[in-house]
């Protein structure tokens, strides 16, 4: 029986979030007055989110200006400035994700979540939806959504990191 139980609630946690409308990511989710107690987390999760959406508008920002640079010692400048500011949000994001606000590897008891289990599959996540309300689903849902567009964002600035670091200018 318990096998049927978590079925049907692995099914609803896969159906949920197709079947809610679409959000921008600018959107937050609607929250119900008994929206359960991830409604904090939201709220802080889009203040952290909005911090570092900030830090990567600067990145992109000092990436147009290396791009026009032409002096060797100001792109190096630049370069090491990006970098900097690339390894703080790093940290942010690390941050988000080890206190838990994504909904995975919250340390518990000093250790991370998944240490001498498995990470992948319904096993290892069980414990990350298995009591939540359908609220508090979308709410999961909506911040891995923006925090997956941000991880994204990173990664683009790793890449004009590597290429600019890479060519110099003439």
């Amino acid at each position: 029986m318990k096998i049927r139980k978590m079925g049907v609630v692995a099914l609803l946690a896969l159906l949920i979030p197709i079947m809610a409308p679409a959000a921008s990511p600018t959107d937050k989710p609607a929250l119900s007055p008994e929206a359960a107690p991830l409604s904090d987390d939201v709220e802080k999760f889009d203040k952290r989110a909005a911090d570092v959406r900030e830090n990567l508008e600067k990145m992109q920002k000092q990436m147009d200006e290396l791009q026009k640079a032409s002096d060797p010692a100001e792109r190096q400048k630049l370069l090491l400035e990006h970098r900097e500011l690339m390894q703080n949000t790093m940290g942010m994001m690390r941050q988000m994700w080890i206190d838990g606000m994504i909904g995975c590897c919250a340390q518990e008891d000093g250790g991370h979540h998944h240490r001498g289990g498995p990470m992948m599959g319904w096993h290892a996540m069980r414990g990350n939806y298995f009591d939540l309300n359908p609220e508090q689903l979308r709410e999961r849902q909506y911040m891995r959504d923006q925090y997956m567009g941000m991880q994204q964002r990173m990664m683009e600035q790793m890449l004009q990191q590597q290429v600019n670091k890479a060519v110099p200018q003439e």
